[in-house]
């Protein structure tokens, strides 16, 4: 083998370690839950905390695995040189705005959507609510520790667009429970979550800050829970006031923080591989293509793959 040779290979499998990490990551959290969540519903009573039981366990697991893989998940990762960092505070009100229009324009297309995940959800009583509510920490932080450490490593191989694509198409892949019927609630439901997570990697590809992930997705849900809840009850003045409060204190605090900030694009921001990513010259065809179908196997080849594994594996 000649030099330049050795030199392909090496780069080669550089490349590949980090987008097989990801990979490895998500088919351990997208297998390892359900496994987790089926185990749990054969063997433990069905009683208030069960659940608590099972979201703590879960996280704990999630920690150990990202530590497994290495802690740079846990680390802001600094600017690159000549680049001020991305305003946390201005992306996270930005995030919640955007988010929050989102909740709105699903609840104008489909009033009774709330009705539905209720029910799905089996949250009609209050007590099921606030288990809910308590459990909801634990799991918010275990996707985010997942899904951030997954986007980290494939921004080590991929351009700011592709891996956050992949990632959003994984995270509402994982929301997917599989060859369920895709009916107008489902669909729905696949295309909400895929444009969260659209927002939440982007949020993350400008702040690299898995912390203020958590923070953002942990409020978000907060709001969207108290939103469903007012739908279900017919609170609507209720629920039009939270609405409004929602949209206007994020949408104005945003507006006037970035009268006071100035940072860079989303192309050109922070890179949350925990090592700053210089500039460098445009790609040529074959190499965005690669980067695309790299993306679209992590987003959607291997969750079907999982999802198959799931139904053969009955759980």
């Amino acid at each position: 083998m000649n030099p330049d040779e050795s030199r392909n290979g090496s780069r080669s499998s550089r490349f590949a370690a980090p987008y097989l990490q990801a990979l490895a990551l998500f088919a351990a959290y997208a297998l390892g839950y359900p496994w987790l969540a089926s185990w749990c519903s054969l063997h433990l009573p069905a009683r208030p905390g069960s659940w608590l039981f099972l979201e703590a366990t879960t996280l704990g697991g999630v920690v150990l695995l990202v530590v497994a893989f290495g802690r740079g998940a846990f680390t802001a990762c600094g600017a690159p040189a000549g680049r001020p960092r991305g305003d946390g505070m201005l992306v996270a009100l930005q995030a919640l705005f955007l988010l929050g229009v989102l909740a709105l324009a699903l609840r104008v297309v489909d009033p009774a959507y709330d009705d539905r995940e209720f029910s799905l959800r089996s949250l009609e009583t209050p007590a099921a609510l606030l288990e809910f509510l308590a459990v909801l920490p634990f799991g918010v932080a275990a996707e985010e520790l997942i899904f951030r450490s997954c986007q980290k490593r494939l921004r080590l191989i991929l351009r700011p667009a592709p891996a956050i694509v992949a990632v959003a198409l994984g995270f509402a892949a994982f929301h997917w429970v599989p060859w369920t019927p895709l009916d107008g609630h489902q669909v729905e439901t696949l295309l909400g979550t895929f444009a969260g997570g659209l927002l939440l990697a982007w949020a993350y590809e400008r702040t690299a800050s898995v912390r203020l992930l958590i923070a953002i997705h942990l409020v978000y849900d907060g709001l969207a829970v108290g939103q469903t809840w007012m739908h279900v009850g017919r609170a609507r003045a209720a629920e039009a006031a939270l609405f409004i409060v929602w949209l206007a204190a994020t949408g104005g605090l945003a507006a006037a923080r970035s009268g006071l900030w100035r940072g860079g694009s989303i192309l050109t921001g922070v890179a949350p591989a925990g090592e700053p990513v210089p500039d460098r010259p445009p790609e040529p065809a074959t190499q965005r293509v690669a980067g695309w179908m790299a993306a679209a196997v992590f987003g959607c080849g291997v969750p079907l793959l999982l999802a198959w594994i799931r139904i053969r594996l009955g759980f």
